[in-house]
C-alpha cells in the first residue's frame, strides 16, 4: 500500500515511501512526476466520488447526498465501466468489472485529471501516459494472477495500463492510435464518468 482513501475521515494518505521512483523524482521531469505521483494523488482523491466514496458526505458521514436524476445517472455510468472492464482478460483470466469497479472509476478519473492538467500545461502527454505505464510494470506467476482476479479490488497491473489508456480520449491523439491499432476502442465504447 503507497495511499489510500479514508471514507470516514474524508481524506487521503500518501506514505512516504510513494516520494520516491517511479512514483516522484526531484530530478523527473513534470510528465514523469505528474504520470507518478500526480495519478496516485488523483486517484485518491477520485475515490471520493467513486462507487463507495460517493456515499459518504463531505463530512465523512454515511448519507444520501445526491439529486435522484444524478444518482441515477452515476450509476449507469458505473455500469458502463463495469461491462468494460469486465471484457478485460489477463492471460485468459477474466477481470470482474464489479469488483473493481471503485477502483477502476478511481484510475478513470484520475487519467483524466492529469490528462487535462498535462494539457493545460502543454506537456508530452506521451510522456506522461510512459510514467503511468511505469507505475504498473509488473511480471506475476499464473496463480498469483488468478488470486488477484478473484479477490483484489485493483485491476492486474496490465489492465490498469492498457483499459485506463484506452478509455482515454488525448491517448489516441498522443500517440496517432486508430481502429487498426491494439488498443483501439471506439469512442462509444470508451467509459467516462468524469
Amino acid at each position: 500500500m503507497n495511499a489510500f482513501y479514508d471514507l470516514s475521515g474524508n481524506n487521503i494518505t500518501l506514505l512516504a515511501g510513494v516520494l520516491n521512483s517511479p512514483f516522484y523524482s526531484g530530478d523527473a521531469a513534470e510528465e514523469e512526476n505528474l504520470g507518478g505521483i500526480g495519478m496516485i494523488i488523483a486517484h485518491e482523491i477520485t475515490h471520493a466520488f467513486d462507487s463507495s466514496g460517493s456515499q459518504y458526505d463531505s463530512n465523512g458521514n454515511l448519507r444520501n447526498w445526491w439529486a435522484q436524476d444524478d444518482a441515477k445517472k452515476f450509476e449507469e455510468l458505473g455500469q458502463s465501466v463495469v461491462e468494460y472492464y469486465s471484457a478485460q482478460s489477463v492471460r485468459g483470466m477474466q477481470v470482474d468489472g464489479q469488483l473493481t469497479l471503485g477502483e477502476n472509476i478511481a484510475d478513470l478519473g484520475a487519467m483524466a485529471c492529469v490528462s487535462a492538467v498535462a494539457k493545460q500545461r502543454g506537456l508530452d502527454l506521451r510522456k506522461v501516459y510512459a510514467a503511468y505505464a511505469n507505475l504498473w510494470a509488473e511480471e506475476v506467476r499464473d496463480e498469483y494472477l488468478a488470486d488477484l482476479v478473484t479477490t483484489d479490488s485493483h485491476s492486474p497491473g496490465k489492465v490498469r495500463v492498457n483499459a485506463v489508456l484506452s478509455a482515454t480520449d488525448d491517448f489516441y491523439d498522443a500517440f496517432g492510435i486508430t481502429e487498426h491499432d491494439a488498443m483501439y476502442v471506439a469512442p462509444e465504447d470508451r467509459p467516462h464518468i468524469w
